[in-house]
């Protein structure tokens, strides 16, 4: 707990020192040293999303002791586009944790979206932040996401597919490959081409796209529980497109050849296409997933999000 001479203060972290940064939330975390990565705190906080992070630090005196990421988005919600933060890597150093010191963090993140005109705060937290999220912010549970698991088939393979690496792509490359996907249509974050390759160009993550004439995937691959597999991060189809049972399965067969790994795994939640494998009972679920959700302006009409999958948070 932090002693009660300390006087803890909030300030907008104008600059960034990665490394530091990295280091400290190592230490804030309970992990190894190392465990967070200079280079892709920089590409998570700057590029994933396309609008930048605020990061809120919480200081004793001149010394850095916590902090919370606010990652700024964009959502796409009937009658147009909303913005929004995804709350994420929120933490305090143990000898400074404190009611005090997690009410000031979350109280400085309500009025910086109250006077940025925020209008929702997102959040997918573990089972420890999430009653913490509820009690400090009022967010509330919005979507509980399936967590779908399956083999793949092989012989559902029988249409001409592009099935790259985005490292191989590149920029223009993957770009030009999904501009027929996106934007995505219904509500939900906001996907445009360029913003997909942002999200895509993580220094320390083999994405991979897959592409048929009626739907796009987007597709990697995970440990989970000492099971390596092929985790499908995303689905888009065209617009205007119904994307068929058979359409989804050539694609999931696709990435598990790709990237040689026949069990999939699929995180999130979407109306617009039949979604591949098996729901995962709740005591065989990795994680709640939960997504937690506040709309903190007045005056709209409560909203839904049509899709939300694993590549929308920083998880994937």
């Amino acid at each position: 707990m932090a002693k009660a001479q300390v006087q803890l203060d909030v300030h907008h972290d104008a600059a960034l020192d990665y490394a530091k940064t990295a280091a400290l939330a190592s230490e804030g975390f309970g992990l190894p040293a190392g465990s967070f990565n200079p280079d892709r705190l920089r590409w998570l906080y700057e590029r994933a999303f396309s609008s930048g992070t605020t990061v809120l630090g919480l200081y004793a005196g001149d010394r850095k002791v916590g902090q919370v990421a606010l990652q700024h988005q964009d959502v796409q919600v009937e009658g147009g586009v909303a913005r929004a933060i995804g709350l994420i890597d929120l933490f305090i150093l143990k000898d400074f944790r404190s009611r005090t010191a997690i009410g000031s963090l979350y109280g400085e993140v309500e009025r910086f979206c109250q006077q940025s005109g925020i209008r929702f705060i997102i959040g997918v937290p573990n089972e420890k932040a999430a009653p913490v999220n509820i009690r400090y912010l009022k967010l509330a549970p919005f979507l509980k996401l399936d967590i779908r698991a399956g083999l793949a088939k092989p012989w559902a393979m029988r249409r001409l597919i592009a099935s790259r690496h985005v490292g191989n792509l590149g920029q223009a490359g993957t770009v030009d490959l999904v501009a027929r996907y996106l934007p995505a249509g219904g509500t939900g974050l906001l996907w445009t081409p360029d913003r997909l390759w942002q999200r895509l160009n993580d220094p320390s993550v083999d994405y991979a796209v897959h592409a048929s004439d009626r739907l796009l995937l987007v597709s990697t691959t995970r440990l989970t529980r000492r099971v390596s597999h092929t985790l499908l991060c995303g689905l888009f189809p065209r617009p205007g497109v119904i994307a068929r049972p058979s359409d989804v399965a050539a694609l999931t067969a696709a990435a598990c050849l790709l990237h040689r790994r026949p069990a999939f795994l699929y995180v999130g939640r979407n109306d617009h296409v039949p979604l591949p494998g098996l729901p995962l009972p709740d005591r065989l679920r990795p994680s709640p997933m939960v997504v937690q959700c506040r709309d903190i302006q007045p005056g709209f009409e409560p909203v839904s999000f049509s899709r939300f999958e694993i590549l929308d948070f920083d998880f994937a």
